[in-house]
C-alpha cells in the first residue's frame, strides 16, 4: 500500500479565481495507479518527485518522470500514472482548479507541457503545501497564499524550461526558431531539411531527439497553443483564428483541435466563459 499526508477542501460556495482541490505527500509502492478520465481530469496536478521513477501516460504518450522531475497535468487531457515497483515513487502534490491557473499556465508559455526533466520546483511546492496544512490561517488566506505560491512554482517550472529550448545543437536551434516564427503557416519537411542542408529523414530524427516531437507535431501543440490563448483572450472568431493559424478550412481546423485538446474551440471557449461565470473549474 501506498500513504497520502493530504488535505482536502470543499468546493467554495462562490466562485473564485484559485482552488485547491488536495494537497500532500505520496509514499508509492507497486499498487499505486492513478487514472482519471476526460470528463474526470478537470483540474491541474503539479508534482515533484522526491524518489523513485514511474510512468505517466497522457493523450496516449508516454513519460518517465524520475527524482527530480516536475510534471504538470491540465484539465481536458485523460491521463494515467503509476509507480515503478522496484524504485517507487515519493512525491508531493497539488491539485488545484480556478481561472487564474488556466491563466498563469498559459502566460508562462507551459500549455503544452507535461514533463520537465530536472526541474527543482521542490522549494515552493513545499512551501505551497506547508501553507495549505496550516490550522493558523483562514481558508481565504491559504487560497490567496497558495495562489502565490503557484505562480511561483509555474514560473520556475517555466525557467527551466525555456533554457531547455536552446540547445547545443545549431541545427537544432535553427528548426526551432523557424518553426517558431512561422507559426502562421504548415512549414514541410523538405523546407525544414533545406535549411540546414540535410536530408528529410535526418532533420526530423535530429528534432524528434532534442526536443521529443517529430516537427509537424512541434508545429501542432504550438499552433494549439495559440488558439486556446486567443480563445480566452479574445473574441475573435474560430474561422478567424483558423485561418491566422494558415488552416484555410475551420471545420478541418475544428475537428483537429478537438483531437488534440479533447474538446472543440467553442466547447473550449464556452468552459473557460463558464468558469469565469460559475464554478471557476475549467476542462
Amino acid at each position: 500500500m501506498y500513504t497520502e499526508v493530504k488535505k482536502h477542501f470543499v468546493v467554495p460556495p462562490a466562485p473564485q479565481p484559485f482552488w485547491i482541490e488536495l494537497t500532500g505527500t505520496s509514499y508509492c509502492d507497486y499498487t499505486y495507479r492513478i487514472s482519471r478520465t476526460l470528463q474526470a481530469a478537470n483540474v491541474y496536478v503539479i508534482e515533484y518527485i522526491l524518489a523513485g521513477t514511474g510512468t505517466l501516460t497522457v493523450n496516449s504518450r508516454e513519460y518517465h518522470p524520475s527524482a527530480g522531475d516536475f510534471y504538470l497535468l491540465q484539465p481536458g487531457a485523460a491521463h494515467e500514472y503509476h509507480s515503478s515497483a522496484d524504485a517507487p515513487w515519493t512525491k508531493i502534490f497539488a491539485n488545484v482548479y480556478g481561472p487564474l491557473c488556466r491563466e498563469i499556465v498559459d502566460v508562462y508559455g507551459l500549455s503544452n507541457t507535461v514533463h520537465i526533466k530536472n526541474c527543482d520546483v521542490r522549494r515552493p511546492l513545499q512551501d505551497f503545501i506547508d501553507i495549505a496544512n496550516s490550522v493558523e490561517l483562514k481558508e481565504s488566506e491559504i487560497m490567496a497564499r497558495c495562489a502565490a505560491k503557484f505562480v511561483e512554482v509555474i514560473a520556475s517550472a517555466a525557467l527551466h524550461n525555456n533554457h531547455n529550448i536552446y540547445t547545443d545543437n545549431a541545427e537544432a536551434n535553427l528548426l526551432c526558431d523557424f518553426l517558431n516564427a512561422n507559426t502562421q503557416r504548415t512549414v514541410s519537411v523538405a523546407e525544414l531539411s533545406n535549411l540546414i542542408y540535410r536530408s528529410p529523414d535526418y532533420t526530423i530524427k535530429l528534432f524528434k531527439q532534442t526536443y521529443g516531437y517529430t516537427p509537424y507535431d512541434y508545429q501542432i501543440r504550438q499552433k494549439m497553443s495559440i488558439c486556446k490563448r486567443r480563445l480566452c483572450t479574445s473574441s475573435d472568431s474560430i474561422s478567424d483564428i483558423a485561418y491566422d493559424l494558415g488552416y484555410s478550412d475551420p471545420q478541418h481546423f475544428s475537428k483537429l483541435f478537438k483531437s488534440r485538446c479533447g474538446v472543440s474551440p467553442r466547447q473550449y471557449r464556452n468552459s473557460f466563459l463558464q468558469g469565469e461565470k460559475t464554478s471557476g473549474r475549467l476542462p
